[in-house]
């Protein structure tokens, strides 16, 4: 799985450090896509090491863009997706959780199991809710006949 030990050490070592996060940051970015991955890394970067952390249930990352190389056969569907602590900047602090709830009053957020993290400054980069149901049919006709969608796997 990785191509050096040292590899698998920072791996590990990522993981880790998703477990003990500190409850209070500088900035915390709501959403791990390339919006909140893109504002995260940058900012990590001039602030220092856990004073941003990125609020992203998902343990994986797909780059959606490559979706449609892969619908026109430029690309494999295997190439379009990363463990998701690999695509996060590592002066950032992961929290491998959804957040639940914004309070801007005290500037905390809810985690969904209830932690409460502050933040001085809050970025929502949460991307876009998918409603194939929207459209009479398309629930039920993804994935048949030739019937894709470039924002979904």
């Amino acid at each position: 799985m990785f191509a050096t030990k040292t590899a698998c050490h920072r791996h590990l070592a990522r993981l880790s450090s998703t477990v003990a996060a500190p409850s209070s940051y500088k900035v915390v970015v709501i959403g791990g896509g390339a919006g909140g991955l893109a504002v995260s890394s940058t900012l990590s970067k001039q602030l220092g090491k856990n004073e941003v952390a990125v609020v992203e249930p998902s343990a994986t990352h797909y780059q959606q863009p490559l979706f449609t190389f892969v619908g026109g056969g430029l690309k494999r569907f295997e190439e379009t997706h990363r463990p998701t602590s690999e695509v996060i900047a590592p002066e950032a602090q992961w929290i491998n959780q959804a957040a639940a709830q914004i309070n801007p009053e005290s500037n905390t957020i809810t985690l969904a199991d209830g932690t409460k993290v502050a933040y001085e400054y809050l970025v929502v980069a949460a991307g876009i809710e998918l409603d194939f149901g929207g459209i009479k049919g398309l629930k039920s006709a993804i994935g048949k006949n030739g019937v894709a969608s470039n924002y979904s796997p």
